[in-house]
């Protein structure tokens, strides 16, 4: 039984936000450290792109050289890629959809983690 595209495409756009909730947590609680506008700036510049590389999101890693291809799968949002081009593409079964929600569901709970402390820490 083939599951719907409208289905796939929720679960691949709520991936998406269950990670985007966990980044947004650990931006703030980098704002919180941060304490200067400037510092935030850069510190999440010097951070999100080359993750934003790293994970394939702007060009896929198979371009590109074998060392930079291994550098790319250890880093957590390529996962989170790779299973939300596997649900667009209708792959619902894939492997790589159940290791990017597995790693999705992971970092994001981390990182939201890392950031209530460091709103308790704040507010204590």
């Amino acid at each position: 039984m083939a599951v719907p595209t409208t289905r796939l495409l929720v679960l691949a756009v709520v991936r998406i936000a269950v990670m985007g909730a966990g980044l947004a947590s650990a931006s703030y609680a980098l704002g919180l450290w941060a304490r200067s506008e400037d510092t935030l700036a850069s510190l999440l510049n010097s951070v999100s792109v080359p993750i934003m590389l790293l994970s394939g999101i702007l060009l896929p890693m198979t371009v590109g050289p074998k060392w930079l291809q291994d550098v790319a799968k250890v880093n957590p949002f390529s996962h989170t890629v790779d299973a939300a081009r596997a649900l667009f593409r209708g792959d619902f079964g894939a492997h790589e959809v159940y290791v990017g929600t597995a790693v999705t569901i992971v970092v994001s709970l981390l990182l939201i983690l890392v950031a209530s402390r460091s709103f308790a820490r704040e507010n204590a």
